[in-house]
């Protein structure tokens, strides 16, 4: 039997110290995600063509519902780690590694399988939609599921660097993954390949940087051994009911927003998918942005809680909750009005619809920046039953919208409305409800302190950009600009006031120094 090792005392193994260097790499390396985003899709309408484009994004509509096979086993596995290495346990982590790892084999000969059904099944389900384009979707789907099959095979080494706080390592390799993806990508498109050729420069992406991220993880496991003799069958169980209730917890916006694909699909066919496709593809990376952050607080609250700290978790409930509205409300503010803009200048006046924009970026302000009290819950292992919660009220809240809109005259206004308005009451009211009383934080308490000054503040900022917008519609280019300037030095100047206290002021001044 192996040794606990020493507890060393001045080390910090909650990754609290951690939490603003990781969320700032982890936002650094996100960018080159958006840059690819916003790269990609206008190439792909210039080289092959916006139906293509629509199928691109349709085949990864049905990638998502596979992935929900996997259930997020190896990154979830983070919490675990984090735990087991506060507390020194280096049996328990081998147990965990192997354990892992056995689920994980299990798991991607499942998706495999499942890609393979897809992929033979499609003529039967889609021929009419796709037309002289089956084939080649058919073989767009296999070399992506066969992507998420290796992702899924290795993603304990996801949950290894996560669980140690390096973020940085984590966000690099996946800041990584979407240069040599572009690169590789581009090149195929701009070679003649087309969609399959894009498709198998992802796969080859996966490949590389899959195995480097094992590698640069192996260095956590040299105390950890891993063999078929740790496999605990009871930890196997614990870890698929905590992947599985995890999933459940984000799985109704999955499941929202790729049935709202399909039903556009089926409706109007691919071409039109590709148009509401980009300014919710602008909303998502809004979404990443606070994801990058909030999932770093997943197993820094899971570590938290070996120290027995309720009022501490509290204070940080309540902190995080504050910054997550006060990051994301400018930028649902600036997409709600400016959206129309950005996609002319991206894609074209035939992707600009103001009103589809502005609702999607407005849609997506609760649910985003309620995502730390997921986090949290997640951290505590209390989010089983309002996983469930928000599962029943998303699907009978989708159920009696799409009865109400499929009979009346069903469009692109309307799916956006069958997108936002379940996720909204699920995870921008009940969730949030939830964790206060979990927590035992008062309601008028949370909203004084997390909600209401960060909106407060956001109030001049939404005023003068909206000056700036109705300029800039007057071909006044100079006020415009000014207005826009004012809004970034307003927002500054009433977050500095609003949402700091003077500790927290002069951290952030001698982080800047």
């Amino acid at each position: 039997m192996k040794k606990r090792s020493t507890p060393v005392t001045d080390v910090d193994l909650s990754g609290k110290n951690r939490i603003v260097r990781n969320t700032l790499i982890s936002w650094a390396s996100h960018l080159v995600l958006v840059v690819s985003g916003f790269i990609m899709p206008r190439l792909m309408h210039e080289y092959i063509g916006q139906v293509q484009l629509g199928i691109w994004d349709f085949c990864w509509a049905l990638i998502s519902y596979l992935s929900l096979i996997g259930l997020g086993i190896g990154a979830s596995s983070n919490r675990y780690v984090a735990k087991y290495n506060a507390e020194h346990k280096t049996e328990d982590l081998s147990k965990l590694i192997s354990s892992t790892l056995a689920i994980e084999v299990f798991i991607s000969l499942t998706i495999l399988l499942g890609t393979l059904t897809v992929v033979y099944t499609m003529p039967l389900f889609f021929a009419q939609e796709l037309g002289e384009n089956v084939f080649k979707t058919q073989s767009v789907m296999f070399y992506l599921g066969l992507s998420l099959t290796i992702t899924t095979l290795f993603s304990i080494s996801r949950g290894l660097l996560t669980g140690h706080h390096r973020w940085d390592l984590h966000n690099a390799l996946t800041a990584g993954f979407s240069v040599l993806s572009l690169i590789i990508m581009m090149t195929m498109l701009m070679s003649g390949f087309g969609l399959v050729g894009m498709a198998q420069g992802y796969l080859a992406s996966t490949l590389i940087v899959e195995m480097i991220r094992i590698i640069i993880a192996s260095q956590y496991t040299k105390q950890i051994s891993i063999s078929p003799s740790n496999i605990c069958k009871e930890l196997c169980w614990e870890l698929l009911g905590f992947s599985a209730k995890g999933k459940l917890a984000v799985l109704p916006p999955v499941v929202l927003l790729q049935s709202v694909n399909i039903l556009i699909v089926n409706a109007f066919g691919p071409a039109v998918l590709a148009v509401f496709a980009r300014p919710l593809a602008l909303t998502r990376h809004i979404s990443t942005f606070m994801v990058k952050f909030t999932m770093i607080l997943t197993p820094t609250a899971g570590a938290m809680l070996s120290e027995d700290k309720a009022e501490e978790l509290q204070s940080f409930f309540l902190t995080t909750t504050k910054f997550s509205f006060a990051f994301t409300l400018p930028l649902v503010i600036a997409l709600a009005v400016f959206g129309d803009i950005v996609i002319t200048f991206w894609m074209g006046a035939d992707y600009a619809n103001w009103l589809l924009i502005a609702v999607l970026s407005l849609g997506a302000l609760l649910p985003t920046a309620q995502d730390s009290s997921l986090r949290i819950m997640i951290a505590k292992n209390i989010h089983g039953k309002i996983s469930i919660y928000m599962s029943l009220i998303v699907l009978m809240v989708f159920f009696i919208l799409y009865l109400l809109f499929i009979e009346n005259n069903f469009n692109l206004i309307t799916a956006a409305c069958l997108l936002i308005i379940p996720s909204n009451l699920a995870y921008g009211l009940a969730l949030p409800l939830y964790a206060c009383k979990k927590l035992s934080i008062p309601v008028r308490c949370y909203l004084s302190k997390a909600v209401f000054k960060p909106v407060i503040a956001t109030l001049p900022y939404a005023a003068l950009l909206g000056l700036a917008k109705y300029y800039y519609l007057q071909y006044a280019y100079l006020y415009s600009g000014m207005f826009f300037v004012f809004a970034c030095f307003s927002l500054a100047f009433f977050y500095s006031v609003l949402l700091l206290n003077k500790s927290e002021k002069n951290h952030l001044w001698n982080k800047i120094r």
